[in-house]
């Protein structure tokens, strides 16, 4: 079962704090300025990105 979770947000840094500070994600990857936009995945690094969440602005 894979389970990913993406989000659109104007608060990246808010979110990223919430899921990695309360949640207990960690950073996998992410990207800037993609066609305009800014991301970062977040999840269990022994999971790899099956279980994730995506945010992005």
């Amino acid at each position: 079962m894979k389970f990913r979770y993406a989000r659109h947000t104007n608060n990246l840094g808010t979110l990223i704090d919430f899921y990695q500070n309360i949640i207990g994600l960690e950073k996998l990857g992410g990207f800037k300025d993609h066609n305009g936009y800014d991301g970062v995945f977040l999840g269990f690094p022994d999971q790899g990105l099956a279980y994730g969440v995506y945010l992005f602005r």
